[in-house]
């Protein structure tokens, strides 16, 4: 039984591993790539839980060391940096040699030590301020869904506007979650909030840095509702744009998004089955 464990986890490790490493040449390239961001952080979470249920403690204390990292970087409290990419695939790295040695069934001789220093450094570390543009840079990388738009087409056609609101918040600003609250609480007075990123969980949690986004829809003029957010304390910046939500064109099929099990389908690579299922399946064909 142990076997078995043993194959699935070495089976499902790997693949979260080689998804890792793709999402972080593609931060490299885009290091506001918000959705490659989210994917390393789920993947090095789930690898950390399956590696401390298995036992496998270097593994566990490494990716973990790599969530706690990752985690700051996707709530924007930190920012992408080569250093920061190069160590993470340098941990990447690591974390294939254990699973080598794992597979071989030899003990491992790896010094993790100096990778979760180097980990914990930019955790620790003072971050320069950002400038505006990097400020916003996850903000203007988020995109909208298929589903998201249409929700906004509903919302126009019942005679509301609907507009995006990106804030920025003033660097003095102690207490984010107190002011993101605020925000949210005198928008729902203008209108609907149809679209928050990141989402108003992690507003309230103050899961970001200084700026966020926001989709509302209102019957109030877009001069009213600047108003209402500069006459908040610590709100920096307010831009607000008039969102044209266009329904297809008759007879023109709207771009298919991907749905989640076509999606899912993509990145299957193997299964679980219980091993008594297996058993009788041997059964049955002997």
């Amino acid at each position: 039984m142990q076997d078995s464990y043993r194959e699935i986890f070495l089976s499902e490790s790997q693949e979260y591993l080689n998804l890792i490493s793709g999402c972080l040449v593609k931060l490299e390239g885009n290091p506001g790539d918000l959705e490659s961001l989210n994917e390393i952080f789920r993947c090095t979470h789930t690898l950390k839980g399956m590696s401390a249920t298995m036992g496998y403690d270097l593994i566990a204390q490494l990716s973990h060391q790599m969530e706690d990292l990752l985690d700051e970087l996707r709530g924007q409290r930190k920012t992408v940096t080569s250093e920061i990419i190069d160590t993470l695939f340098a941990a990447v790295d690591i974390l294939e040699e254990s699973i080598q040695d794992i597979k071989l069934k030899t003990e491992s001789k790896i010094n993790i030590a100096p990778c979760i220093e180097a980990l914990k450094k930019f955790l620790t570390e003072e971050t320069p301020p950002l400038k505006r543009k990097s400020v916003l840079s996850m903000v203007d990388a988020a995109e909208f869904l298929g589903t998201d738009l249409e929700r906004f087409r509903k919302a126009q056609d019942a005679g509301n506007t609907i507009f995006k609101i990106t804030l920025i918040l003033a660097e003095t600003c102690v207490m984010k979650e107190a002011r993101a609250f605020l925000i949210l609480t005198n928008l729902k007075k203008l209108g609907e909030i149809v679209f928050a990123f990141p989402s108003i969980e992690e507003l309230k949690e103050a899961k970001f840095d200084r700026s966020f986004m926001i989709v509302l829809a209102g019957k109030e003029n877009k001069e009213t509702i600047h108003e209402t957010l500069l006459n908040i304390s610590e709100v920096e910046e307010a831009n607000i744009a008039v969102m044209e939500i266009k329904a297809p064109a008759a007879g023109v099929a709207a771009p298919q998004q991907p749905t989640a099990e076509g999606h899912s389908l993509k990145k299957i690579q193997s299964i679980r089955i219980p091993v008594q299922r297996l058993d009788r399946i041997m059964n049955f064909m002997g």
